[in-house]
């Protein structure tokens, strides 16, 4: 590894930092620490991403379990599980942007109904008869995170798979080395029957061929009446369909590259190319489409797509699909290791992560929780097709942002954009309030609009102006055909829908109109409060302006204007009628509804003073913020002692009684209680309120898929329970008790597959939850940059809450846009480097002590020498510094450490 200018400048440094400098010139631990293959973000560490990364490959030698272990392979917009049967290469084409319906569906009342995302299914069938392709007990399947590449290896055939991502093509590349060649086929086929009705819900697949290419179109649509099946598939002069309320199209086409072939049909649903048999390599091209737009005809645009990756070739495909990921691995990267290698197996799971994501999430909108783009049985699938705001935090967090793949975080954002307008409308109509309403459950097109009379009536209502036994007949006639998981109508017992002598009977619960996710608003707070994130984080101030802004704003605005938010005899604004998450119902003053109202009018403030906008609203604003109720609190006494925490309410709820319940929502969202806060009672509540890891009585915790625990951990600096916890998440899981053996019940699987994904939402519900809330914990346990309250100026600290005993090198983005390089080994903090992207000041938490001596690197010279507990310091655009201690690693040891 080449010695760094940086440190060979000043030779009296040299000999009195020696035992750091061969810590910081010499491969510090692990295998990534040699000669780079690529840039690396710092000036310190040469790192091997290649080695790092494939770290976290996965490999199999036998045929998987089920569908659901196949290794998942995606360009962000289209992807698929790849699985093998033993004359078989498999998989299911999956898009973000297909749903069967929209938020103005009558067709889908019952839960779990609803379906999205699928587009085909794809089989390559290497032979009809004779030896196996891929032997049950021995094929060799590898899926390559660094190069985004799956390889599967069976008797003299090989296929490599990977998804294009200038476009929408995934590309199969073929190599037949076997003696007497066989035709390998491709059969596109559709999911579901070519007509398929469902009340006014129409679903219809068509095959066909162009080109000696195959296609296949499905096209939903939704109305009252029944449509001429022709008119369903539109050519280009068909321009419209009458007294439609929802169309979208997809369309998947195939083709061959290098190698001739010829197509039959094989039925309505089904049609197939067969390859000329011959030794070689050729590829298969599988292009993908989709719209909501009747006039386009979705077929021409697959072919199109078919074309330009045909056009460019099976080498460049290969290469630029490539260059992609070793251009996205290069931006960031982490490197952790134990004596007991959990450090490590904590990694792979971080790597995968991002491999995951970046496979997924690159669309118009967000993939599903419960399934992603990897469903593999058709429209099989648990929890329907609406929008999860929960469970989309699980995946959108400080994650993708700290590991600066900002591009990521897209998604959601242009779903929200798209649905502003929707939001803004249901703000009115449903609760009579200004700004926007995001539901913690919702279609993904947002809500939809309601007749006049209906709303005015869900008004009193869900407002409790009107008894529930007063309900119109109307009302709930208009709601039968709606579906309960939406948030706007989850008063309706899902529980107990079923059919009875052939009619749908449903009936409300007897806590309506309250229930687990109506009169929950704290989701669109946290969505707020990640649009401020995402901004903190690049500095983007048009794109604060344009997208970050008026979120932010119209969450603060449904709070302020909410009708059951009132000052009261007190002086104080309290909250009546909402829940804390889905345990606590219709209660008054939440700790998540006023921690969420506190947030994100703080955040409001901020953005109008660093954007320049709205000065007449800061007033208004600030005094709301001001008079705000404080935080619910519960005082436990005993014969020793009295403790003050948080609690969940100090009111009883409807529905579900839970009242001075433990919480940590404060140290958990928002900012409100961070390692920089300075007040007195929101320090010794955040204290009282967590219970350390260490005084848990538990050497194995459970925490479960959806916990946020690690996060709570990392904010309280508490690096044991870090220890503990991260690892203890990814292993959650297993089969619902009474069920000991996973492959005869895969129905009641919830524990990790062997792609590192989960069933904890069901059969067909793989996903990823554990992993992104994990490592939310880790990123922020690593390197964190806090404010000491919400939307304030953030200080960075490094290694907050990171384990002594572990070591650790990590990029990681802070907010500031300051991308920050650091290392720590047998528990000393070898330098920290910081990148500044955006220039302004860097505030840094000295790493080594208030009363430890710091010199500073400016881009490779000596600059200057600081002391003190906060280093600060201004920056320019593109400038790097590095920070180190000349504390010898005996003395930092002992005053520091305390060893």
């Amino acid at each position: 590894m080449d010695t760094n200018p940086l440190f060979m400048s000043d030779k009296s440094y040299l000999k009195t930092m020696n035992l750091l400098l061969v810590l910081l010139l010499s491969i510090p631990f692990g295998s990534f620490a040699q000669a780079s293959k690529n840039e690396s973000s710092s000036t310190i560490l040469n790192v091997d991403y290649e080695a790092l990364i494939s770290k976290a490959d996965l490999h199999y030698t036998q045929q998987v379990r089920s569908s659901m272990e196949g290794l998942p392979v995606g360009n962000g917009v289209m992807g698929s599980l790849v699985w093998t049967t033993p004359k078989q290469l498999k998989m299911q084409i999956n898009r973000v942007d297909v749903y069967c319906a929209n938020s103005k569906t009558n067709s889908f009342p019952r839960v779990d109904s609803d379906y999205s995302h699928g587009c085909g299914f794809v089989d390559i069938e290497f032979a009809d008869y004779g030896p196996d392709a891929f032997p049950a007990d021995n094929t060799q399947q590898h899926l390559s995170v660094y190069n985004g590449v799956v390889t599967v290896t069976g008797n003299d055939v090989k296929a490599e798979v990977f998804a294009w991502q200038d476009g929408d093509v995934m590309a199969v590349r073929v190599t037949d080395n076997r003696q007497d060649p066989d035709s390998i086929k491709v059969t596109l086929r559709a999911l579901r029957p070519v007509t398929y009705r469902l009340k006014n819900h129409y679903a219809f697949s068509r095959v066909s061929t162009q080109n000696n290419q195959i296609l296949l179109r499905q096209q939903f649509t939704e109305g009252e009446d029944s449509p001429d099946r022709t008119a369903m598939f539109p050519q280009p002069e068909i321009t419209d369909i009458e007294d439609r309320i929802y169309y979208c199209g997809s369309s998947v086409a195939i083709g061959l590259l290098g190698r001739d072939g010829q197509v039959k049909q094989l039925n309505d649903g089904a049609i197939q190319l067969a390859a000329q048999p011959g030794k070689g390599s050729f590829m298969i091209l599988i292009a993908s489409a989709a719209t909501f737009d009747i006039k386009q005809d979705i077929n021409v645009t697959a072919l199109g797509q078919l074309k330009r990756a045909s056009d460019l070739g099976e080498s460049k495909l290969m290469t630029s699909t490539k260059d992609y990921w070793h251009k996205f691995w290069s931006s960031s990267f982490v490197s952790l290791e134990s004596d007991d290698d959990i450090a490590e197996y904590i990694e792979k799971h971080y790597t995968y992560y991002l491999y995951a994501m970046a496979s997924c999430s690159r669309g118009q909108y967000p993939p599903r929780y419960s399934g992603m783009l990897w469903n593999t049985e058709g429209d099989v699938r648990r929890w329907g097709s609406m929008k999860w705001m929960y469970n989309l935090f699980c995946y959108y967090n400080n994650v993708l942002l700290a590991a600066n793949k900002i591009d990521l975080t897209e998604p959601p954002v242009k779903m929200f954009a798209k649905n502003y307008d929707a939001m803004a409308l249901a703000s009115r109509q449903q609760w009579g309030s200004k700004g926007i309403y995001i539901q913690e459950t919702t279609w993904f097109d947002g809500p939809p609009r309601l007749p006049e009379d209906i709303a005015e009536e869900m008004r009193d209502l869900y407002l409790v102006r009107k008894p529930w036994s007063e309900v119109s007949d109307e009302f709930m006639k208009y709601a039968a055909s709606k579906n309960a998981f939406d948030s706007r109508w989850c008063w309706k017992n899902f529980d107990v829908e079923r059919w009875i002598n052939g009619h749908y009977h449903w009936e409300a619960r007897e806590s309506s109109p309250y229930s687990y996710v109506l009169h929950l608003f704290a989701p669109g707070a946290k969505i707020a409060y990640f649009h401020w994130q995402r901004y903190d984080y690049t500095q983007d101030k048009q794109w604060l302006r344009e997208f970050g802004y008026p979120v932010i704003k119209g969450v603060a605005e449904f709070y302020r204007n909410y009708p059951n938010v009132k000052k009261e005899d007190d002086g104080k604004y309290h909250i009546h009628g909402v829940n804390n998450w889905e345990s606590t119902w219709g209660a008054s003053d939440t700790i998540e509804e006023l921690s969420a109202m506190r947030a994100v009018t703080e955040t409001a403030l901020r953005a109008s003073e660093t954007l320049d906008v709205d000065h007449d609203m800061r007033p208004i604003w600030q005094e709301f913020l001001d008079n705000m109720t404080p935080l619910p609190t519960h005082t436990e006494e005993s014969k020793q002692d009295k403790i003050r925490y948080w609690v969940n309410t100090k009111h009883q709820s409807l529905g579900r009684q839970s009242t001075n319940r433990r919480a940590t929502t404060p140290s958990t969202y928002y900012d409100l209680f961070t390692l920089e806060t300075t007040n007195p009672e929101m320090v010794e509540l955040a204290r009282n309120s967590y219970i350390p890891f260490s005084k848990r009585g538990t050497e194995e915790p459970r925490v479960s898929e959806l916990s946020k625990a690690t996060i709570t951990t990392a904010t309280m600096g508490d690096a044991e329970g870090i220890k503990a916890l991260i690892p203890a998440q990814i292993r959650y899981g297993g089969l619902e008790e009474g069920y000991p053996d996973m492959e005869q019940n895969w129905a009641r699987w919830r524990g990790p597959l062997r792609n590192r994904m989960s069933l904890m939402e069901g059969y067909q519900g793989m996903g990823l939850q554990r992993i992104g809330n994990c490592m939310n914990g880790l990123v922020l346990s690593l390197c964190r940059a806090a404010p000491p309250s919400p939307a304030g100026q953030t200080v960075i600290h490094v290694f907050p809450a990171w384990p002594k005993d572990w070591n650790a090198q990590y990029t990681l983005l802070a907010r500031g846009n300051f991308l920050v390089t650091a290392s720590m080994q047998d528990g000393i903090i070898e330098f920290v480097e910081i990148k500044s992207q955006s220039g302004g000041e860097c505030r840094l938490r000295n790493p080594w002590g208030e009363n430890a001596e710091v010199t500073i690197y400016k881009d490779s010279k000596k600059w200057k020498k600081m002391k003190g507990s906060l280093l600060s310091f201004d920056t320019k655009i593109g400038e790097s510094f590095v920070i180190v201690h000349r504390k010898s690693p005996d003395e930092y040891k002992q005053t520091v450490l305390g060893m």
